[in-house]
């Protein structure tokens, strides 16, 4: 069991098999290393960088920045009910950005 506690430090039961509501102050050690969940990188800021009404427009668009090895991200913000309403927009990194309106506009003025 690893317990988060205040200053980015990590703590875990010395027994393994402990679950979560009976692990007591003698057997909380220090965690040697950052359990693997919080060893993500984070990324500060996305980008808007296309935004339509049409799913499946949104989907090519998407899979066409996949695999030019930018990460994206598809917000479908779409009523389900009205899908006159709403939209479906794609986020990069920032730093991705500039690459990934290159490529979209390419793309879609060809």
């Amino acid at each position: 069991m690893i317990i988060p506690r205040s200053g980015g430090v990590y703590w875990q039961c010395r027994y393994s098999g402990i679950s979560s509501g009976s692990c007591n102050r003698k057997q909380i050690v220090p965690s040697a290393t950052i359990p693997k969940p919080f060893n993500i990188p984070v990324v500060q800021h996305w980008e808007k960088v296309f935004s339509t009404r049409v799913f499946s427009e949104a989907s090519i668009v998407r899979g066409m920045l996949e695999e030019n090895n930018i990460p994206v991200q598809l917000l479908n913000k779409q009523d389900s009910s009205y899908p006159m309403f709403g939209d479906i927009q794609l986020f990069v990194p920032a730093a991705f950005s500039v690459t990934a309106k290159e490529l979209i506009n390419n793309t879609l003025l060809n």
